[in-house]
């Protein structure tokens, strides 16, 4: 669970603040927002 990281996806799709750069940084499969109903994924390529 991500508190105080994004706001919306897109921050964790483009991440520019130190704690969006963090979770980036631990590769995770998948982040939950305290706020939202379903999980940020990362991008496939």
């Amino acid at each position: 669970v991500g508190g105080d990281v994004a706001v919306w996806f897109g921050e964790l799709d483009e991440p520019h603040t130190e704690g969006q750069l963090r979770v980036r940084a631990l590769d995770p499969e998948l982040v939950w927002l305290a706020h939202e109903h379903e999980p940020w994924r990362p991008r496939t390529v």
